[in-house]
């Protein structure tokens, strides 16, 4: 299934959290810019991708889907810390 086969509420709701997490990438992560897809060829499943860019990443200006780097891994902390913050920012949004 792909983004535009989606009932119309749905296909909205899926944009409006692309939405929510691309102001929370940019506010707290200090991305000027946000690239969203709905790029899904090697898995069969619905996925977005909500990526945040700025000048200084590692494969600017060029796509991330298949320039990126091997990076550092997040620390399970890093990623307890930035889920605790995407939730406070999900939920100040939807209140």
């Amino acid at each position: 299934m792909d983004l535009f086969d989606l009932p119309q509420q749905q296909k909205s709701e899926a944009t409006n959290e692309a939405g929510i997490i691309s102001q929370f990438i940019k506010h707290h992560l200090g991305s000027p810019k946000v690239n969203f897809a709905a790029i899904g060829n090697v898995v069969p499943q619905l996925h977005l991708h909500v990526v945040g860019r700025r000048p200084d990443d590692a494969c600017w200006p060029a796509p991330v889907w298949g320039n990126l780097p091997d990076g550092p891994e997040y620390t399970a902390a890093r990623v307890a810390e930035m889920t605790d913050l995407l939730v406070r920012h999900h939920s100040m949004r939807t209140v």
